[in-house]
């Protein structure tokens, strides 16, 4: 029986289909290697994909991984048939995109290393969840990973109400954008009616309201105006998924699981009260008013180590998006130095040969580097007479090992079990991620290769469509001087020795040097095959 509904809102307005960092295999690998599992390759894995809509998510990993074999099912005609399009003008073998409805779908004999199913689990009814899981236990190879995200309480109890609101004010209208439209209409009335100072619940409207405002419409009509959406408490996902014979493994972010995220007091009152690892997690929910989890799930009865140490590090590859705010002669004395990281928080310590690692790291993003490669340069750096090469002190790796660990757990260094799936060297033949240059025909937002988006400005994204590997430098700013003689690019000439003034073509070599620094520190660009 197919079950597939001819039409359905995802092929009236579709949802936004975009990557999700935590969800990509290499993720999901590094945290199952960290805890115990021996997860298969990602270069050699089956990845399932669950609700994959026009493949925002799941096409951009099989551009990164082409050596694995990728599957992903989602109901709507439309969207998928988006999807295929680019499969086909990629010319990505690896990757079928299927009309096929969860509850019917068979996966056949070779099961899937990696389930993933992101923003559904919470928007369909409870036999669907429930076919969700059983899927996944039916599918999934012995040491497989399942990443499932769902809305939680208590977080999102307040967010409900507000759904509600909306769910009433348009019981009456069909027409999807309709909908949307009186949906916003009646969030901005509450927002501006209800008054916000020293009101919690008009503060609250407020920020649902700035935070809606950003959002498209389809994410609006099929995040709050389903019928179906069942924010679940954790414990209660968790008694679901042992049910059908799946148990935890973690979460896809390792901070979100850190205690030294939570106060002293705090973290010891939980170790008390918490008997096990699914307590400990509801009461940090509690604590933190969690609204979205991203878990992963493996077969009942795999075995799982959650406590790292320091021997977790070995053979990893690690990366922080981290600047120096001090003096770089701060780096080797013992005064306290402070970095600032991609979210714009600062992180400080006064261990030299920490301070100095995180300097490597930050002069090395986004391109990750090996934990002993590290240590070795850290150490090396701070203390040249007291170790030898590929023989740090004791002493400072111990310090180095803790330091870099807690930054791990707390998500302030990103830690891999693979390396970094591009390159940050401009080559003569600057080649970009095939995926990246086809979006950018398009349009301003493009993935790059750490599985995120990417806003372009008007040079890099007429720029990056030319970096097929077939373009010298030279070619490049002949491209950029064509468009800036019809009007097309605007460039900033600059002044130099030449008594006769501005030479458009030293601000075009210039435009094009930057632009390519740029791009490869967006992650954007990968190592030319070799002819």
């Amino acid at each position: 029986m197919n079950s597939v509904p001819a039409i359905n809102s995802y092929d009236q307005v579709p949802y936004p289909s975009h990557p999700f960092a935590a969800s990509h295999p290499d993720r999901l690998a590094t945290i199952g290697t960290l805890f115990g599992m021996s997860p298969r390759s990602v270069d050699d894995c089956r990845v399932l994909e669950i609700g994959c809509a026009s493949g925002g998510n799941i096409i951009p990993m099989a551009v990164s991984v082409p050596g694995s074999e990728f599957l992903g099912i989602d109901l709507s005609r439309q969207q998928i048939m988006t999807g295929q399009k680019v499969v086909a003008d990629l010319g990505l073998r690896s990757l079928r995109l299927e009309v096929q409805d969860c509850m019917d779908f068979v996966p056949g004999a070779e099961k899937f290393d990696y389930i993933i199913c992101h923003g559904v689990f919470s928007w369909v009814p409870q036999e669907v969840q429930d076919r969700i899981l059983a899927l996944s236990v039916q599918a999934l190879n012995p040491q497989g990973i399942v990443y499932i995200s769902y809305n939680t309480r208590p977080g999102w109890n307040m967010r409900e109400t507000i759904r509600d609101m909306m769910q009433y004010h348009v019981a009456n209208l069909e027409e999807p954008q309709a909908r949307v439209g009186q949906a916003r209409a009646i969030l901005e009335f509450l927002a501006s009616s209800v008054p916000a100072d020293g009101n919690a619940y008009g503060m609250h409207l407020k920020s649902e309201l700035a935070q809606l405002q950003k959002q498209s419409d389809g994410y609006l009509l099929h995040e709050h105006l389903e019928v179906v959406n069942e924010p679940i408490y954790f414990h209660e996902f968790m008694t679901r998924a042992r049910s059908a014979g799946l148990d935890y493994v973690g979460e896809a972010d390792l901070g979100v699981m850190w205690l030294g995220n939570v106060a002293p007091k705090a973290a010891e009152v939980l170790r008390g009260a918490a008997s096990n690892v699914i307590k400990m997690e509801q009461y940090m929910d509690f604590l933190r008013n969690r609204m979205f989890r991203r878990t992963l799930l493996c077969h009942s009865g795999v075995t799982i180590h959650r406590n790292m140490s320091v021997h977790s590090l070995e053979g990893r590859f690690l990366s922080a998006n981290l600047t120096l705010l001090d003096s770089p002669s701060d780096l080797k004395s013992a005064s306290v130095a402070r970095f600032q990281n991609g979210r714009q928080q600062i992180v400080s310590t006064s261990a030299p040969v920490t301070k100095m690692a995180m300097q490597i790291l930050g002069s090395s993003w986004p391109l990750a580097v090996r934990f002993e490669e590290l240590a070795n340069q850290a150490i090396s750096a701070v203390n040249p007479n007291n170790a030898l090469p590929g023989q740090p002190a004791a002493s400072d790796m111990t310090t180095l090992g803790n330091d870099l660990l807690t930054l791990c757990a707390s998500d302030q260094v990103e830690i891999s079990i693979a390396p970094s799936r591009f390159t940050t060297h401009v080559s003569d033949l600057p080649t970009a991620s095939p995926l990246a240059r086809y979006q950018a025909q398009s349009g301003n937002t493009v993935t790059n290769l750490r599985h995120e988006l990417i806003r372009l400005d008007g040079v890099d994204q007429q720029l990056l469509q030319r970096l097929d590997g077939h373009h010298q430098r030279d070619q490049l700013d002949d491209f950029l001087e064509e468009l800036a003689a019809t009007g097309k690019l605007s460039v900033n000439q600059r002044q130099t020795d030449d008594p006769s003034g501005p030479s458009l073509r030293r601000s075009l070599q210039q435009a094009v040097d930057v632009a390519l620094q740029r791009m490869a520190r967006l992650a954007l660009l990968v190592q030319q095959s070799p002819a």
